[in-house]
């Protein structure tokens, strides 16, 4: 994706705004994992940014009781399963679809800086 000609486009900026200026004030105002991944997916669905590939799978990831965005640039999302057994469908539609993915844990007390190098991600496929 052209990155840098989008963010030097006022038009692209403007839609960037309208599709994060609610979501931004609710998440200030009330921050949780939860609030965030739901802002996350409006986000993503306002903006439309990704290929029909990669909106293809959010939506289909999300029919197995799953939170999924896409991350802002390229051809990426997260994903966030709610039990066990979504994280294992999660897996299955992944490896069918023959994605690459890594599995990381979320930090219980928020973001951090961490000492030393960093930790080797855990590939789910």
């Amino acid at each position: 994706m052209p990155s840098p000609a989008l963010l030097r486009n006022p038009r692209f900026l403007g839609r960037v705004g309208r599709a994060s200026g609610v979501g931004l004030a609710r998440l200030d105002r009330r921050p949780s994992l939860d609030r965030f991944l739901a802002e996350a997916e409006r986000f993503t669905d306002a903006l439309r940014l990704g290929p029909p590939a990669v909106l293809r799978t959010v939506h289909a990831l999300r029919t197995v009781d799953t939170r999924v965005a896409q991350a802002m640039f390229g051809r990426s999302l997260f994903a966030v399963p709610r039990t066990p057994r979504a994280r294992a469908v999660l897996v299955d539609r992944l490896t069918r679809r023959g994605l690459r993915a890594a599995e990381v844990p979320i930090a219980a007390r928020g973001a951090q800086t961490l000492p030393g190098p960093p930790q080797r991600l855990v590939s789910l496929g």
